[in-house]
């Protein structure tokens, strides 16, 4: 597993395209994005991705991604506010 959060929050934001964020909060460990209702995400291709430990899909505009611990706070900087 890589251990480089910037290019795993590079990854992260190559998968889900940050034009598809409508808005985001985040803890430690999860990322919760609301997205536009048209977006379509690979979520396989996100579950396969180093460092990132779990996608829920709870609505069809919800996604919450579970990282490892430290890695929250790159992902956050380069989906900027």
């Amino acid at each position: 597993m890589a251990k480089d959060p910037k290019q795993t929050a590079k990854d992260i934001v190559d998968i889900v395209k940050a034009d598809n964020v409508v808005s985001y909060t985040n803890c430690l460990t999860r990322v919760r994005l609301n997205l536009k209702p048209t977006a379509e995400i690979d979520l396989d291709k996100l579950k396969a991705t180093p460092n990132v430990m779990g996608v829920l899909k709870p609505s069809p505009t919800e996604l919450q991604i579970v990282l490892v611990p430290g890695f929250v706070q790159m992902l956050h900087k380069l989906l900027g506010n």
